[in-house]
C-alpha cells in the first residue's frame, strides 16, 4: 500500500523548496516504505554518479582518429560518385546503337 506521503518525499528528494523537510524527515523515522524509498535512491543517486575527470589522452591521437573519419568519408563520397559514372556509361553503352558512341562509352570499362 502506497503512503499517503509519497509525492511529497518525492519532491522533498528532488529538493523543491515548497516542501517541509522538518515534516518529511520526522516521516521518514516513522514510515519504512518511505524510508525504503529514499534510501534505494540515494543508492541509485550513488551508482550513476560519474566522476569528472579531465581528458587523460593525447591531443595528436583525437586528431588522428578525425582526420582518418574524414578521410573514409571522402573515400566514401569519391567511390559513390565513380559508380554512379560508370553505372551512366553503362545505361548508355547499352542503349545507345551509334557506334562510334558505344566505343566513346567503352572507354573507361577497358582503362579500368
Amino acid at each position: 500500500m502506497k503512503c499517503g506521503m509519497h509525492k511529497q518525499v518525492l519532491a522533498y528528494l528532488r529538493g523543491d523548496s515548497d516542501v517541509d523537510a522538518a515534516a518529511i524527515e520526522a516521516h521518514l523515522e516513522t514510515c519504512t516504505e518511505c524510508a525504503a524509498l529514499v534510501e534505494g535512491y540515494l543508492e541509485k543517486e550513488q551508482e550513476l554518479q560519474l566522476e569528472l575527470e579531465g581528458w587523460q589522452g593525447k591531443d595528436e591521437k583525437l586528431k588522428e582518429q578525425v582526420v582518418h573519419y574524414e578521410k573514409g568519408t571522402r573515400r566514401i563520397v569519391i567511390f559513390t560518385l565513380v559508380g554512379l559514372l560508370m553505372g551512366w556509361f553503362s545505361i548508355r553503352y547499352y542503349t545507345d546503337s551509334f557506334p562510334v558512341t558505344k566505343v566513346i562509352t567503352a572507354i573507361p570499362y577497358k582503362l579500368g
